[in-house]
């Protein structure tokens, strides 16, 4: 589990983790410690040992850039006290509840004039403006000192060879030598036991240091009697597998689905369409065109329901628009930043790649490269408008559904629809449920909705060291619904309704946490 808090926008792995309260990321993260491990007190007879991650939060990610990428190597904690308050609650629940694993992240944090000073429960953290996983002070001052992790570290698969952020000029030795050293058991992809004893015989590791870290792991294969029983019955594990996706868990899997979904405008109470004699038409929108197979589906939900689909716009009462965006940032490639408003052929800058990790210099991370790059989040986002207007124009209404990957922009959707509800990729099924009234909607925002670009913008600025920064006008290390303090009162001074938040028609703001019901 990725327990990562939210807290930059435009970072491409927003959508796997569990949001941006970190209230809320430490209940879930000790009841799936508890769950998979069978109780709170270290890994059980019957249970999966579980590892969580990418310590120590890869979130407040520079300018959300993705640290598998050379752009994306720094984390940047502009804001006093901002680790231990927002980053960390989730990794201190794991570590509280006894989780068996930690996955440090490929990140390094920064001495630079645009990290401040962090410190944990009274301890200073010096920055080791390493990897994590190479870094003494995240992994046993921080880590196994101050928050108490009584597991094994394991790392990321490309902590060897490819994502060596700040010890790109360490022997292949010293790197396993380091990473032993700091208390890492499980080293990732292309692990090469022959380095290990070339770091014994240099005398940068020792046989006792190798033998701590290794027990530390098969302690975890002890506990789950994996030792003196390694094996399992084929025939039981399907049984299992099979028990636990049909029938009552099948079931639960579905209500989850639908407690998801949030409701986040229903002007004049449009919802839910409980009027079967209206004819309803769909219309999709993705980053690559209309989907048939969702409006396929959508249809034939509306249909069991006993609505009217019709394929001629002209003949609707109700236009049901599906938007699935497309997020550019993705993991490993991205050479622009992540844009998270709904647009089609933006032109953007494209920055500097891989080309410069290796000679050890910072010559900084995210310089343009002098071109640019088209990104579309969602194909022919303008005909929202144009079709939900056309709509209104002969008294019918406009229902719209967003899937939430990023916390998007919703500029191009929202002021145009009657309804609008948030899914996180959840079945037709369950949307259609939920605005039939099927189910009335329970769900709350795990993010906050970015009110527009304004409030995460970045301007070129040279600080005290004399060098050139990109640095956005909001905190990469604060979550979205705490994000209005550190912004300048000028810039929102100019944003509808004043604030980082998205705030629609009705004056609702789209906070963590927001959520309508009927």
């Amino acid at each position: 589990p990725q327990i990562d808090l939210a807290t930059d926008p435009r970072w491409a792995r927003n959508s796997g983790t569990y949001g941006e309260v970190p209230e809320v990321v430490a209940g879930i993260t000790t009841a799936l410690v508890a769950g998979y491990q069978q109780g709170t007190e270290g890994v059980q007879l019957e249970g999966v040992s579980l590892s969580i991650k990418h310590f120590p939060g890869d979130g407040a990610a520079e300018n959300g850039y993705e640290s598998h990428t050379y752009q994306g190597q720094w984390r940047i904690y502009t804001t006093p006290g901002s680790l231990e308050k927002y980053q960390l609650v989730g990794f201190q629940a794991a570590c509280d509840a006894g989780v068996s694993s930690i996955m440090p992240c490929y990140s390094r944090d920064t001495t630079d004039p645009r990290s401040v000073e962090q410190s944990y429960r009274g301890v200073v953290i010096p920055v080791d403006q390493v990897g994590s996983a190479y870094s003494e002070t995240m992994m046993q001052t921080l880590l196994t000192e101050a928050m108490g992790f009584k597991g094994f570290i394991n790392t990321d698969s490309g902590i060897l060879e490819t994502q060596t952020f700040g010890v790109e000029t360490l022997t292949m030795p010293e790197r396993y030598a380091k990473l032993i050293n700091n208390g890492v058991g499980a080293i990732g992809a292309g692990f090469q036991y022959a380095e290990v004893l070339a770091a014994i015989d240099q005398g940068i590791l020792t046989v006792e240091q190798l033998g701590k870290v290794a027990a530390s792991r098969l302690w975890r294969e002890i506990d789950q009697g994996r030792i003196d029983n390694p094996y399992t019955d084929p025939a039981n594990a399907d049984a299992v597998r099979a028990a636990n996706t049909t029938g009552e868990a099948g079931e639960k899997v579905y209500l989850s689905q639908l407690k998801s979904v949030v409701l986040l405008k229903n002007k004049g109470n449009v919802l839910p369409l409980n009027d079967t004699t209206k004819k309803v038409y769909i219309a999709s929108f993705t980053g690559k065109g209309a989907n048939d197979a969702t409006v396929e589906t959508l249809t034939a939900e509306f249909a069991a329901r006993g609505f009217t689909v019709t394929e001629d716009e002209e003949e609707a009462d109700i236009i049901y628009i599906d938007v699935q965006p497309t997020y550019n940032g993705t993991t490993g490639s991205n050479t622009a930043m992540g844009v998270i408003d709904l647009v089609e052929g933006l032109d953007v800058p494209a920055v500097v790649t891989d080309a410069l990790r290796r000679d050890g210099v910072r010559h900084g991370s995210q310089i343009p490269t002098g071109e640019e790059t088209e990104v579309t989040t969602v194909e022919d986002i303008k005909d929202v408008k144009k079709i939900a207007e056309k709509m209104h124009e002969k008294g019918g209404i406009a229902i719209a559904s967003i899937k939430v990957t990023q916390p998007w922009i919703l500029t191009n959707v929202e002021p145009y629809v009657d309804g609008l509800i948030a899914q996180f990729g959840v079945p037709e099924k369950a949307q259609v449920a939920v605005v039939t009234g099927e189910y009335n909607p329970t769900g709350k925002l795990p993010i906050t909705m970015v009110s527009c670009n304004e409030v995460i913008a970045t301007n070129w600025e040279y600080l005290s060291d004399g060098r050139i920064y990109e640095i956005c006008v909001s905190p990469n290390d604060v979550p979205g619904y705490d994000k209005d303090q550190y912004i300048d009162p000028a810039i929102l001074a100019k944003v509808k309704g004043g604030s980082y938040a998205y705030c629609d028609e009705d004056g609702n703001y789209y906070r963590s946490g927001f959520g309508l019901r009927y």
